[in-house]
């Protein structure tokens, strides 16, 4: 089965999907997580 899906055309393929995961508090002004304390956890085919 996961052979058919992947022979579908308007399935994605080679995509990265990571996320992030930091306090609260990141400025809501100019957002970004230079000098924050993050953990990262990735999917990756």
């Amino acid at each position: 089965m996961a052979e058919e899906i992947k022979k579908e055309k308007e399935i994605p393929n080679g995509i990265d999907l990571s996320i992030k995961f930091s306090d609260n508090k990141i400025n809501t002004v100019k957002p970004n997580y230079n000098g924050k304390s993050t953990s990262e956890y990735g999917v990756f085919d």
